[in-house]
């Protein structure tokens, strides 16, 4: 619909009822519990569907709650050493020290790399937190320190430094026209921004509404990044939706009614466009 309206085709109503009559029964499907929609996720990132089928219910019944991964955690991480004393489990200590945490502090040694730029980050600080959480103060601050410059070191909150490096970056037209310039390896890079977003929103509750409108409209609703993204790599405008799709059925993100209407038209354009690639 050039004018605007919805952008809903006959094609693409016939693919959502075929869709309805075809897809395949998972035991993920309708889920609404977060951990077990997000370890469907976990795995079928790195294999077939067909294959997590297995794998997920044996997980399920060997860890089926947030608490049973939390107990491996303390299990692998409670050695304690000492004079003659070398890797002895201290699982009750272990996780009485961590009952006490107050502040959880990371500190990042340039601006170079940021808490949006790798994994690792919010692996570890937002790892500890939700163990914190879990175990500990519900009301724990969490902070990053900012030592690019030694002579005048920063401290913000968690939720602060990813304000932060959104509005310096993120959402900086000049970070995602610099993205552009590589291509596929670019439009990759907006899709790992949107899932370490949603990460430190489950981690840490630190991602706010305003943050993932922002991602919506700057990576998918403004025309000129839509199209280079559908011409590059749709497979990472297609992540990008998964993620904030995942990111409204979690409840990380109250999306209003008008950007989940957005979200489906862009879903369903994002379907015909790998169709049209695989097609050839």
């Amino acid at each position: 619909d050039t004018n605007g309206g919805n952008m809903t085709t006959p094609f693409s109503e016939a693919l959502l009822e075929w869709y309805d009559r075809n897809r395949r029964a998972l035991p993920w499907r309708g889920e609404t519990d977060p951990y077990r929609i997000w370890l469907s996720e976990i795995m079928l990132q790195q294999t077939q569907a067909a294959t997590v089928k297995g794998y997920y219910a044996r997980f399920l019944d060997r860890f089926p709650t947030v608490q049973d991964l939390a107990d491996v955690y303390i299990d692998w991480c409670s050695n304690g050493y000492s004079k003659g004393n070398y890797g002895q489990k201290l699982k009750g200590e272990f996780t009485r020290r961590f009952s006490k945490v107050s502040v959880t502090v990371k500190n990042m040694p340039d601006r170079e790399i940021d808490l949006l730029d790798c994994d690792d980050v919010y692996e570890y600080l937002g790892g500890m937190n939700a163990f914190v959480r879990a175990y500990g103060k519900k009301d724990a601050m969490t902070i990053m320190g900012d030592g690019s410059n030694p002579k005048n070191t920063k401290v913000r909150s968690t939720k602060e430094e990813l304000r932060y490096t959104f509005r310096s970056k993120v959402l900086n037209p000049k970070f995602i026209n610099g993205l552009k310039e590589h291509g596929y390896r670019g439009a990759a890079e907006l899709a790992n921004i949107t899932e370490y977003t949603m990460a430190w929103g489950a981690t840490s509750d630190v991602a706010e509404d305003w943050m993932y409108e922002g991602m919506t409209d700057k990576f998918l609703l403004d025309k000129d990044t839509r199209e280079w993204m559908m011409d590059v790599n749709p497979y990472a405008a297609m992540n990008i939706l998964n993620r904030l799709e995942e990111a409204i059925e979690r409840g990380l993100w109250n999306a209003t009614d008008e950007y989940k209407e957005k979200l489906k038209d862009l879903f369903i354009e994002t379907e015909e466009r790998i169709e049209e690639l695989t097609d050839r």
